[in-house]
């Protein structure tokens, strides 16, 4: 496979997309039995596992990492069916915590793949309920206030690198009448080592990784990714895009799809069947339409729900889909994203943003329709407003949307309502947390010459 014509460069950040084929996949998997002299692997890894471990590997080579470098691979992992009992079906709320893995990078990019994937596999073992209890009493007991924990880029740069996969959320399912998107990923990843693992909207098997790396490294690391025996697929280019909000990331939500007007259909993508759908999805949700205020007694930020409503803008479009490229998550889709006023304080945040762009035009051509849907879930923003909460987490997200989708479409047999109940996470009485949780402690950083000069020595 050759690495991607189509890489988005801003600053010295560029983002690419690679996609992976099942046939791929089911190729990387066997790597676990790799010997590398000394020891075999007798673990059945997780597809997941060993692509995460390879895509950790990958990047400490790419980066040039010392061999005595200590990197940390973040890892955001849903609670839901891992608690016990599990959370109620349709959990409204936050339920993604991350487990950290930390390894040498010597021993990465020297052994085989197994062995970063180990390291992998191993931290999401020990991700149970014991495990999340401790982790929801920690909290209460060391971080009472949650700003303090904010994982923005220090944690993720280099030599770091974080992970989110999507791939079994139902990130295609949002149809609002005229088909099922034809891709959806974030609309923008503003700093080195972050990616996102998509599944194939035409359920293939196959998965999509979109990764942000410092300019220089993104050559080797596309080398690198696909340096595996029989891997010949050339890069789809993908077209169209939705995004959703994900814990401890700031993103923006947005599908694009083109469709020819049915005949007879007047309404179609008219805004105002949005509209009168999301206002009706909104009931149910009701803490979508809310406000945040700050808690005087303890600082922290909450939830008022006060029907205050959300924002939902209108805008035209003489663009065609061809004018997105590729649809490579860079900055550049911050220019469509609608604009907040922040100045008046936490009071006035409106909790969810949507836009829909309608198409106009001669220059449509061929596209009749060009809908781009924002959903911005507002939350932890590192530096302007680091007291602002996450409100729910991508699955959250994503069941509002679909719920908001089906509501347009007319389907209302699938139609199902979330559980708000938050109290079922909250710490126990005292707390005990009985796990040292390194996720909470600072990353490792890049060593300075003056220190590799003294390993040396």
């Amino acid at each position: 496979m050759k690495p991607s014509d189509n890489l988005k460069s801003t600053s010295n950040i560029t983002t690419s997309i690679f996609k992976l084929t099942r046939k791929q996949l089911n190729i990387l998997k066997d790597k676990s039995k790799e010997d590398d002299g000394n020891n075999i692997n007798t673990i059945n890894y997780s597809s997941f596992e060993m692509l995460a471990g390879h895509i950790w590997r990958c990047a400490c080579k790419a980066r040039k990492l010392p061999d005595d470098q200590d990197t940390k691979l973040l890892i955001a992992t849903d609670a839901r069916s891992r608690l016990q009992p599990p959370l109620p079906p349709h959990f409204f709320g936050n339920a993604v915590f991350r487990t950290t893995p930390i390894a040498v990078a010597g021993d990465l990019q020297s052994k085989p793949t197994w062995y970063a994937t180990s390291f992998v596999h191993d931290a999401l073992v020990r991700m149970d309920d014991d495990y999340f209890r401790s982790v929801l009493d920690y909290l209460e007991l060391h971080h009472p206030c949650l700003s303090e924990l904010i994982t923005g880029p220090p944690s993720i740069c280099c030599p770091n690198l974080r992970i989110n996969s999507w791939a079994r959320l139902p990130i295609h399912d949002a149809d609002f009448g005229w088909g099922r998107p034809i891709f959806m990923g974030p609309g923008a990843i503003p700093f080195d080592g972050m990616s996102f693992l998509l599944p194939s909207a035409t359920n293939d098997g196959s998965l999509s990784l979109i990764i942000s790396l410092k300019s220089e490294d993104m050559k080797s690391f596309s080398t690198l990714l696909f340096s595996i025996p029989r891997l010949n697929d050339v890069l789809n280019v993908l077209k169209g895009s939705k995004i959703f909000s994900k814990i401890d990331l700031r993103s923006w939500c947005h599908q694009i799809r083109s469709k020819a007007r049915p005949s007879g259909e007047h309404n179609f993508f008219d805004p105002g069947v949005l509209k009168q759908a999301l206002s009706k999805a909104l009931v149910p949700f009701y803490p979508m339409a809310s406000r945040f205020k700050l808690n005087d007694e303890n600082g922290r930020v909450e939830i008022d729900c006060n029907a205050e409503g959300v924002l939902f803008v209108v805008a035209e479009s003489s663009s065609v889909v061809d004018d997105f490229g590729d649809f490579a998550p860079t900055p550049n889709f911050i220019t469509i994203i609608p604009t907040v006023d922040y100045s008046l304080g936490i009071s006035s945040y409106p909790i969810l943003v949507l836009q829909t762009n309608v198409g106009r035009g001669p220059r449509l051509g061929h596209v009749l329709a060009l809908n781009v849907v924002e959903c911005h879930l507002v939350h932890v923003v590192y530096s302007e407003h680091p007291k602002i909460t996450h409100v729910a987490d991508g699955v959250s997200s994503l069941h509002f949307v679909n719920t908001w989708s089906d509501i347009a479409r007319g389907d209302l047999k699938h139609i199902n309502l979330p559980f708000l109940d938050r109290t079922l996470l909250h710490a126990r009485n005292p707390p005990q947390p009985t796990f040292p949780h390194i996720e909470f402690q600072p990353s490792p950083q890049m060593k300075l010459a003056s220190d590799l000069l003294q390993s040396t020595n």
